[in-house]
């Protein structure tokens, strides 16, 4: 028999295949469980630098700043206020409108869409010490969003604005 044009695999050789089929496998499951990670981390840093600075603000005497906070790629805006306040006309309307469904959290700030906040208990936050009079969007501008805080001297919370 002529064995000229066969090609033989041997089972070392398939074994090898199979392997690094599998590492491959995965290596692309761990890179994106690292990405994801690293989306939640910024949405959880995010709202602590919220907080930390509000917390600075209620305890100052007088405040005027903008904080500038980063999120992730894929969040269109964060929005502020109470899902019980009247609703806002536009495209604030229609994020106010999806944004009921949060409306037993008890939440003052949301992050939207929802859906790339991470997971949906990071879509929302109860930001302490803050005055949030009406509800209002803030748009997420290449991944910073730009909140205005101020307290004057008699004022017992922060309040935030655009």
């Amino acid at each position: 028999m002529n064995k000229e044009g066969q090609i033989d695999l041997s089972f070392g050789m398939i074994f090898s295949i199979i392997i690094i089929i599998a590492i491959i496998g995965v290596s692309i499951y761990v890179i994106t469980n690292f990405i994801r990670l690293e989306k939640c981390s910024n949405v959880g840093l995010f709202y602590n630098d919220l907080k930390n600075e509000v917390d600075k603000a209620w305890s100052s005497t007088i405040y005027r700043d903008i904080f500038s906070g980063k999120l992730p790629n894929g969040i269109e805006m964060v929005c502020f206020g109470e899902l019980s306040s009247a609703r806002p006309n536009g495209k604030e309307g229609e994020v106010y409108d999806f944004l009921l469904r949060y409306k037993r959290q008890d939440k003052n700030v949301f992050i939207y869409p929802t859906q790339n906040a991470c997971d949906s208990n990071l879509a929302f936050y109860k930001l302490e010490n803050a005055k949030i009079e009406g509800f209002f969007c803030i748009p997420a501008e290449k991944g910073v969003v730009k909140i205005g805080l101020e307290k004057d001297r008699f004022d017992e919370l922060v309040k935030l604005n655009r």
